[in-house]
């Protein structure tokens, strides 16, 4: 049986969106890439870590996307924004809940849970998604 071997390269690039309006192709493009895509994936490479793994991937991010993640707008930015998201499942959740749509209700109680979770964890790495991705021999 042939022996294989597998190279998973993932490559991250936003053009620069600060101080361009807000939605859909300003800083909140930034904000919703960075909560689903770059807080994740740090979250996955810390598990990994922890449990003495090591990451076989390559991850490249392009010198504008890494400038813009690691200055002071996007950062207070970033944490207004979540938790903003934060504030506005918690609201859902209670009209839902006052509508007796309980399903629909703990959903938007998750969101929020998911929200405030990413502040903690983004507070954590000190608001630094650039830094954090320097993990074990992985290097921005």
């Amino acid at each position: 049986m042939a022996v294989g071997a597998f190279c998973l390269v993932l490559h991250g690039h936003l053009p620069w969106v600060l101080h361009h309006g807000r939605w859909p192709h300003g800083e909140d493009w930034i904000y919703e890439a960075a909560a689903r895509t770059w807080l994740p994936l740090i979250g996955v490479l810390r598990r990994l870590e922890a449990d003495g793994l090591e990451a076989a991937w390559t991850v490249g991010m392009t010198p504008v996307l890494l400038e813009q993640l690691d200055h002071p707008r996007f950062q207070d930015g970033f944490e207004r924004y979540l938790l903003d998201r934060a504030e506005r499942a918690r609201r859902d959740a209670v009209e839902l809940e006052g509508r007796g749509d309980a399903h629909l209700a703990w959903l938007a109680a998750e969101h929020e849970r998911l929200h405030v979770e990413m502040v903690e964890q983004f507070r954590a790495l000190d608001r630094s998604i650039p830094q954090a991705m320097k993990i074990g021999r992985a290097h921005v």
